[in-house]
Parts: C-alpha cells; structure tokens; sequence
C-alpha cells in the first residue's frame, strides 16, 4: 500500500514490485506514469481510504487479479534494472557533454 498524497516514482513502490507483491496506491503526482491500473497496480484516488480499502479487499478476494498484477508489476519492475538504466545515462550525459562543447 502506498498511501501518498504527494509523489513522483517512489523507490518503495519499485521494490515492491521487485519483489512481486501487489501493488494499492493513490493515484497521485507521476505514479500514473509509473503503474497502470488493473494491469501492474491498483490505484485509487488520494486521501480516499474506502477506496484503497475496497481495492486490497480485490487482491484478497480474487487471486487471478492478484497473480495478474503480481506478474505485471515483476515484469514492469526489471525495466529499472541497473543493467537497463546505466546505458540510459551514459548516453544522455554523452549527449549533454557533446552538447555542452558546442
């Protein structure tokens, strides 16, 4: 459960999904960049506790969604895999410092 009202790609909610447990969070700031509901997270809206309540209640009761997002979320998460995103950087510094020079 990530319960924040405020918050751009929280490292708790990436580790989570590391680990495949399923992910319930508010649907704030750039987490909607992150997850995807239904897919890899359920979100809901902030500071709406029956909300988030009704939505672990669903990943209780129903373990084919619970399997579906736990799988999503593991998968989603190798994207942020050090392998992944150090290639990433080292191309936009390169481009930066070319750039820069110019």
């Amino acid at each position: 459960m990530n319960t924040s009202r405020v918050d751009n790609t929280p490292v708790s909610v990436l580790e989570a999904m590391a680990c495949g447990l399923c992910v319930v969070s508010t649907n704030v700031g750039g987490i909607s960049y992150l997850l995807e509901d239904g897919h890899d997270a359920l979100l809901v809206p902030s500071n709406d506790p029956s909300a988030m309540a009704a939505a672990v209640h669903r990943i209780l009761v129903e373990p084919s969604l619970a399997k579906h997002l736990s799988y999503n979320a593991r998968k989603k998460s190798e994207q942020f895999d050090w392998s992944n995103i150090l290639p990433q950087w080292e191309a936009l510094l390169g481009w930066a410092s070319k750039n820069a020079q110019q």
